[in-house]
């Protein structure tokens, strides 16, 4: 099912940014109305930025929704999903869209939220793909939801390693040195190459 293969895709991300365990995930969303309380209605790819220092026994939490997903409820279109996201991701993304998707016009309501539909079906080959390089862009763009902070006590190894070693990579965004390393800028250390 297409819910195993973006499960899986998230936990090879997890692993190739070196995020904490659990922080990219593919929740189920229940409805809350009268006529659609604990029935499935949508699935949301959350990124969740664990408490640093951590926080025994804390639980997963949504920092961000990188997209929902809403399985069709048409008689006449079982399989589509409905991806809904914010509409300068769709704008960045666009040649990405698998084979045969379609960005759906508009209704007021998601021209004020600034969010757009894109219309797949379930089976595409590129859905997961499609999905990837949506949750890449806001990893990517992932503001911490920690304070800016110049530096932590990791800055001289991070300096060697030439790149951030904290363990909380989404919490180590808020770092002011961790943008320097990533522009190539050394301060410390056997790499030091600024002043």
């Amino acid at each position: 099912m297409w819910q195993q293969k973006i499960r899986g895709m998230l936990e090879d991300l997890i692993t190739e940014y070196e995020l904490p365990a659990g922080s990219l995930y593919l929740s189920d969303n229940f409805g809350q109305a009268e006529r659609t309380r604990d029935m499935l209605i949508s699935h949301s790819v959350c990124i969740w930025e664990p408490d640093y220092p951590p926080v025994p026994g804390e639980k997963p939490g949504q920092n961000k929704v990188a997209a929902t997903i809403v399985p069709s409820k048409v008689k006449k279109r079982p399989d589509d999903l409905d991806i809904h996201l914010r509409e300068v991701q769709e704008g960045d993304l666009h040649s990405w869209l698998p084979e045969g998707a379609q960005v759906l016009e508009q209704t007021k309501a998601e021209r004020e939220a600034g969010t757009v539909r894109v219309r797949v079906r379930r089976d595409s080959p590129g859905l997961t793909e499609y999905i990837r390089r949506n949750t890449v862009y806001c990893i990517e763009g992932y503001v911490s939801k920690a304070v800016r902070f110049a530096c932590c006590s990791r800055f001289r190894r991070c300096s060697d390693a030439g790149k951030c070693i904290h363990a909380n990579k989404l919490y180590s965004k808020a770092c002011m040195y961790r943008d320097h390393l990533e522009q190539g800028r050394v301060f410390y250390g056997i790499n030091r190459n600024t002043d």
